[in-house]
């Protein structure tokens, strides 16, 4: 499913079955990875504990259900690169 070192498509989730793209979805430890079900099967929920990292020199990364307020992101809910223009640091 995922071919690193290639030029153009780099993750190829029709490669694989959904339960299998779900669970790499589930594990990924930055929470980037996200899925749509559209074989009928369950969707992806939030995590049943609110997950807040603080990323070294950069964003934090939130994993829960709902929205936040705020932030300098132009891309929300995804990350733009804004912190860095503001001066966001984290120790």
């Amino acid at each position: 499913m995922f071919q690193p070192n290639v030029e153009g498509e780099r993750i190829s989730p029709d490669a694989a079955a959904a339960a299998v793209v779900a669970e790499i979805a589930h594990n990924c430890p930055s929470g980037a990875i996200g899925y749509e079900r559209h074989d009928g099967g369950p969707a992806e929920a939030a995590p049943v504990v609110t997950l807040v990292t603080v990323r070294e020199n950069g964003p934090l990364a939130v994993r829960a259900q709902g929205a936040i307020a705020g932030g300098h992101s132009q891309n929300k809910p995804y990350c733009d690169g804004s912190h860095s223009k503001v001066g966001f640091r984290a120790d």
